[in-house]
């Protein structure tokens, strides 16, 4: 009978101290959850900030190159021309003379393009050459200069010397370049090689400053 009652005190006893430890034990798991929580907030906002930080300070993308946007859209694209005026000169007697045209051409590639030149040249006295050249061109684009441009060509097409006389302009080779002013307008020299076939066949140059405009 003593030890059941000594038990039933020991219960009696135990029983608060014991409700009072698990209380605690909660207590501290929740307030660890609750930390836990907090620091997994605190490191989600972290992460976030760390995931955003480069978008914040990274620099915005540079502006274009012009050159590099007429490399980029120079495919499927018409570009029209001003050639001179600039100088001319042929040989049976033809002499220096002045010659002016305007061009068109279309890029069938970035680099490569066909087109058409109509030239005049002429000394203002007796004579004249009108020339109407087909042509092909390919381009060179320079990386560590990404303004300028180089250019090859070559064309073959009917001239008219006199206003009454034909002949086969055999325009090669030929040449140039361009300085890339804008997106779109350039500005440049054109140089061209030419063997004009007739009864008298005569060879000349010319060589004259170039407007371009592309669309």
């Amino acid at each position: 009978m003593k030890r059941f009652a000594c038990m039933i005190l020991a219960v009696s006893i135990m029983m608060p101290l014991f409700a009072e430890a698990r209380g605690i034990e909660e207590n501290e798991v929740g307030a660890y959850e609750s930390g836990g929580t907090k620091v997994a907030v605190a490191t989600k906002k972290k992460d976030a900030s760390i995931e955003e930080a480069p978008d914040a300070g990274s620099p915005k993308p540079a502006a274009r190159r012009s050159s590099d946007v007429m490399v980029d859209g120079r495919k499927g694209n018409f570009r029209v021309g001003l050639v001179g005026p600039g100088f001319a000169v042929a040989n049976r007697g033809i002499g220096p003379m002045m010659n002016m045209g305007v061009e068109g051409e279309y890029f069938f590639f970035e680099r490569l393009s066909a087109g058409m030149q109509i030239d005049v040249a002429t000394e203002f006295d007796d004579f004249a050459i009108l020339s109407f050249l087909p042509y092909a061109r390919y381009v060179f684009d320079l990386d560590s200069h990404p303004r300028w441009s180089f250019y090859v060509q070559a064309g073959v097409g009917p001239a008219l010397i006199n206003g009454d006389s034909f002949a086969a302009d055999i325009a090669i080779p030929g040449g140039g370049f361009w300085w890339q002013w804008t997106e779109k307008l350039s500005v440049g020299a054109d140089a061209w090689f030419h063997i004009f076939v007739r009864d008298n066949t005569a060879v000349g140059f010319s060589l004259s400053p170039a407007i371009r405009y592309q669309f």
